[in-house]
């Protein structure tokens, strides 16, 4: 079984959701793939299969697969905590800061020999200094303002 997860709801963070699991299915997928994330992911699930039906259906009876619905499960989280555990990784979630878009996460993912914490687009955030406390990998996506400004004018 397969698990994305997404930090929070803008373009450049989920996108390609979608596109993910059914290329992956186009290929051959055969098992569930669980995303987490925030609402609406149900909804955009939903939709996107909506979009793709004369395709799937197509692809369905031409080649055999099945069906696709069967393997794209949307999880909403709209609090921090516990997102999904299994014999391999731990997933903890906190609430970060990336206003106006709410909620929006920092992921932990903690196996038996590494911690690695993943967090969009965000602010300063004591729930994300406190999900990172011990981890090995800290990825966290920054943007200097005045930088992006001087790169957009000059």
């Amino acid at each position: 079984m397969a698990h994305v997860f997404i930090t929070h709801q803008h373009s450049d963070h989920n996108l390609d959701y979608g596109n993910l699991i059914y290329q992956a299915w186009v290929s051959g997928l055969k098992t569930q793939v669980n995303a987490y994330g925030p609402p609406p992911l149900a909804q955009m699930t939903k939709s996107y299969l909506e979009l793709n039906e004369y395709d799937i259906e197509t692809r369905i009876a031409d080649e055999g697969r099945v069906p696709l619905a069967s393997l794209m499960r949307a999880n909403e989280i709209s609090e921090g905590g516990l997102a999904m555990e299994n014999e391999n990784v731990k997933v903890t979630s906190a609430l970060v800061e990336h206003p106006p878009v709410e909620p929006s996460f920092a992921f932990r993912f903690d196996a038996d020999d590494r911690s690695i914490v993943v967090s969009g687009d965000s602010n300063f955030s004591e729930s994300l200094i406190e999900l990172a406390q011990g981890a090995d990998v800290l990825v966290h996506e920054a943007l200097y303002k005045p930088g992006a400004e001087e790169l957009v004018s000059g």
